[in-house]
């Protein structure tokens, strides 16, 4: 582009054109677009500003009208401005008045501008100047900031927290619906209010130190997002427990205090429930320690002081038996054997009643357990325990789990010791144990073609001593599928029977599923 910023000298009023080519030499070079014009709206002047605001050298527009870098709908508005500065009693006046309008550059586009017009009288002839700004970055960041102010206040009139503002004199000057939720108070109600109307009496002076230490503090950036305790009062009076952050920064020199409360009010009741709730825990786990301390104590009992006189009954019977077997006649030795009998099952009894209790006190080891190895070696130990030949196993391969191997191996045990005594009266008696993989959880069974049970009593079988069949029918304590339940409850499971008289009976035991679980 060219440079030519002097005017067009025309004939005349020399001085007056030796001024203004002084005043363009100065203007030439200026970052605004300085346009002169004549009483003809000609352009006489255009300096390198007007060239990169317009996109034209001057040579390009120096004797075009001024209608060149207007668009259309501004060509009158624009011509009757310069009248007005030119009909004035002093132009100069209007110097550094600025307006906003639109120019179009070369390639069309338009653009928002800021002007200003002045004239000089050279006598014959006037000469106005028009200086133009390019404000559309300007405009580009006003509105850029118009929209994030307008979010920021969408943002914090929705926030359900408090959001407050006060001044250096500690009057409100922002209070969001949230703060309106909280204290009762319409923001109209609050704006210009002093800060102290949110606060308790008590608490007015400490918290408008804490603002003022604040407003000194150099170090602003640790304290925003640090939340402290604080108590609130609402429009009835009543107080509430809050917490609140405050954050500062500064709008036109002075200090503007940003306070985000939120009403803790429900957290603080649940804080209290959970602490009367942990001190009844407490006082439970301390009775249930002592009900424990109570129950060692009643197994030693069991374990010794009982086993003592049992031992005396058993013995005695049996020495009664030898001692007098041939004056006793058949009614006699008939007692004195269900005497010898009646003390065993009470051995028994003690035993079992001993391993129940051990099981809710022994801590679950949790290991990898292969259920099927456990299977095997029990379904061996009662082949050769029972000496009986006419049992069909079948034992599908079971997955690994997680768990206690000692207990999970008390589960087999009474499991299939079961199977193996209520299928006694059968010719061939068939025992099938497996498995099925379910989403969360392994549902493993024992299946017999035993005496089975009658359904309407499913709810007594896991029981403490709970037996479904005469002890003249089926030996037993009634303590076995107790332990099972309580062994399986302690690794997360659940158990359940089904059965049906005289069809067999089915038990199902559950563990929850491991990563990589395996069949075998």
């Amino acid at each position: 582009m060219g440079s030519d910023t002097a005017p067009m000298r025309p004939a005349g009023n020399t001085t007056g054109y030796a001024i203004l080519e002084l005043v363009a030499g100065i203007l030439g070079i200026a970052e605004d677009a300085v346009i002169s014009v004549d009483e003809t709206y000609r352009i006489t002047m255009f300096n390198q500003g007007g060239e990169r605001v317009f996109g034209y050298s001057s040579q390009e527009v120096l004797g075009q009208p001024l209608d060149l870098v207007l668009p259309e709908y501004f060509w009158e508005t624009h011509r009757l401005h310069v009248a007005e500065v030119g009909e004035s009693e002093d132009g100069s006046t209007n110097v550094g008045e600025r307006q906003e309008t639109y120019g179009r550059r070369k390639d069309r586009s338009e653009f928002p501008a800021e002007v200003s017009i002045s004239d000089l009288d050279l006598g014959e002839e006037k000469i106005f100047t028009v200086m133009v700004r390019d404000v559309t970055e300007r405009k580009r960041a006003d509105e850029a900031l118009r929209s994030s102010e307008a979010r920021f206040a969408g943002i914090l009139s929705l926030a359900e927290d408090a959001v407050i503002s006060v001044d250096e004199a500690h009057r409100i000057t922002t209070f969001n619906q949230g703060a309106e939720g909280i204290f009762g108070y319409a923001s109209h109600e609050a704006i210009g209010q002093p800060l102290d109307l949110l606060l308790p009496e008590r608490f007015s002076e400490i918290h408008s130190s804490h603002i003022v230490v604040f407003g000194e503090s150099g170090d602003v950036s640790r304290k925003i997002g640090e939340r402290r305790e604080v108590c609130g009062r609402r429009k009835d009076g009543s107080e509430f427990p809050g917490e609140a952050s405050i954050s500062k920064f500064e709008q036109g020199g002075e200090k503007i205090f940003t306070v985000m409360l939120r009403d803790i009010s429900l957290r603080k009741q649940a804080d209290n429930e959970i602490r009367s709730l942990n001190s009844t825990l407490k006082r439970h786990a301390d009775h249930l320690a002592t009900a424990n301390r109570e129950l060692e104590a009643f197994s030693y009992s069991v374990s010794h002081d009982l086993r003592a006189p049992l031992r005396h009954i058993h013995g005695f019977a049996d020495l009664l038996q030898k001692h007098s077997a041939t004056s006793l006649d058949e009614i006699g030795r008939h007692y004195v054997k269900t005497i010898s009998d009646s003390a065993k099952q009470m051995g028994r009894l003690i035993d079992d009643l001993l391993t129940f209790s051990h099981m809710s006190r022994s801590d679950v080891r949790t290991t990898a357990v292969n259920l099927s190895h456990l299977a095997r070696e029990v379904i061996q130990e009662l082949e050769e325990g029972t000496g009986r030949q006419n049992i069909v196993w079948q034992l599908d391969p079971l997955p690994d789990v997680e768990g206690d191997a000692a207990m999970l191996r008390l589960v087999w045990v009474n499991l299939l010791s079961n199977a193996v005594k209520y299928t006694g009266t059968r010719s061939e008696a068939r025992i099938e144990i497996g498995s099925k993989a379910h989403q969360e959880e392994i549902v493993f069974f024992v299946r017999d073609n035993g005496v089975g049970f009658d359904m309407q009593y499913a709810d007594k079988l896991f029981g403490v001593f709970q037996r479904l069949h005469r002890s003249d029918e089926f030996e037993g304590t009634g303590i076995g599928l107790a332990n099972v339940q309580r062994i399986i409850h302690r690794h997360g499971g659940r158990t359940w029977g089904e059965g049906v008289v005289d069809g067999g009976a089915t038990f199902y035991f559950t563990l929850p599923r491991t990563k990589g679980e395996t069949t075998k």
